[in-house]
């Protein structure tokens, strides 16, 4: 498996579900930062205040090249870790990484129980502001450094572990039945997930079945890259888009805009929300609005939002 990057904003519980994880997969654990303050010889806020933030990411990227040439372990990252390009390219190239999310509101409150510590990238100004502003900075880079996300809101550390674990161990199935297919000559002839999170032109995962191959795509963001996307996968025609009208009140707007400016035309179809709607009567009036536009096989039908859209 290689190491174990634990990756995200402060708080949301790296260190301390990190060092249960590592306790309870056998594994060392390592904390990045308590790592460069034992190099440096002083408290981070000290590296900040003293040397400036450049100086501490290169003190945090020798670090971080440090540990991935030792020995396989639970690694939890400081929050600044993934945006480092090169950072997460070398995450990669060494183990697995996953995401432990939390909304900025959890992250306030987290914060205030911790009251005492010191984070220099959280100082100044609102706390709330600066904790959404911030984390909204980097959203993209942890996105696409993440193979699995977490979302440790409404979980205490002990559930965070488990479900570290529970990651870990899937991964080292999926390897395990890579190297026995390709062992056998196989291929993959079963679902293969490649990548569970990581938005952009990339699949997230691919699926391979002896009939067909398909593509998914995880990640935050999608909606504004659905048109080219769907290019990329090789789709033309009209695009459908069907929602029920909350769905499509909230996020038909960036969905029809991808579309067209993709050069689709594209045609929303809205129905009623709620149970009501899953019949085969909607079904029909469905059927019957996309004859009225003239739908024919080489388009495509865009379902926004589960439930009566599926």
């Amino acid at each position: 498996m290689g190491h174990l990057f634990l990756i995200g904003f402060s708080y949301t519980g790296k260190s301390s579900a990190g060092r249960l994880a590592a306790e309870r997969l056998g594994m060392p654990f390592v904390d990045l930062d308590e790592r460069i303050e034992r190099r440096a010889g002083r408290p981070i806020p000290e590296i900040f205040q003293a040397d400036g933030e450049p100086a501490f990411r290169a003190l945090e990227r020798e670090a971080l090249a440090e540990v991935c040439a030792g020995d396989a372990a639970v690694v939890a990252t400081g929050g600044g870790v993934p945006v480092d390009a090169g950072n997460r390219r070398l995450m990669r190239e060494s183990g697995m990484v996953v995401l432990l999310e939390a909304k900025p509101e959890t992250v306030r409150a987290r914060q205030e129980q911790a009251e005492g510590e010191s984070r220099p990238m959280l100082a100044g100004g609102d706390p709330l502001d600066r904790i959404t502003q911030l984390k909204a900075e980097r959203q993209a880079a942890y996105a696409e450094a993440a193979e699995w996300t977490v979302h440790t809101d409404e979980m205490d550390v002990d559930s965070v572990a488990d479900r570290i674990g529970k990651i870990a161990h899937g991964y080292e199935v999926v390897g395990a039945l890579r190297a026995r297919d390709e062992m056998l000559g196989l291929g993959a002839t079963h679902g293969v997930a490649e990548r569970p999170t990581n938005p952009g032109a990339a699949p997230s995962y691919t699926v391979i079945t002896k009939a067909r191959t398909y593509h998914g795509y995880v990640g935050s963001g999608l909606l504004e890259k659905l048109g080219p996307l769907m290019r990329e996968a090789g789709l033309g025609g009209t695009a459908f888009v069907i929602a029920d009208d909350t769905v499509f009140d909230l996020y038909g707007e960036p969905v029809m805009a991808s579309l067209k400016d993709a050069g689709f035309d594209a045609y929303e179809g809205v129905a009623d929300p709620g149970e009501a709607s899953k019949s085969l009567e909607m079904a029909g009036e469905v059927y019957t609005w996309l004859a009225g536009r003239r739908a024919e096989r080489r388009d495509c039908i865009v379902a926004l939002g589960g439930g009566v859209a599926g």
